[in-house]
């Protein structure tokens, strides 16, 4: 899945949730709790991704000159 769409997609649901009557706005909160939780994970898991890639392939070291 696409990280950069998936944090699109989470704040496009925060505005949404702004423009709502009061009587919706509790359940459309608790909708964008769960995306926003859903989106860090997201974020979490790629980073540690990248950076278990990086440790197992680390890029070619050039000293400073």
């Amino acid at each position: 899945m696409d990280t950069e769409a998936t944090i699109r997609r989470t704040i496009a649901l925060i505005d949404q949730c702004k423009r709502l009557k009061p009587g919706y706005k509790s359940s459309c909160e608790k909708l964008v709790s769960q995306a926003a939780g859903f989106t860090l994970s997201l974020v979490r898991s790629a980073s540690e991704m990248g950076v278990k890639k990086f440790l197992e392939d680390p890029p070619p070291f050039e000293p400073y000159q």
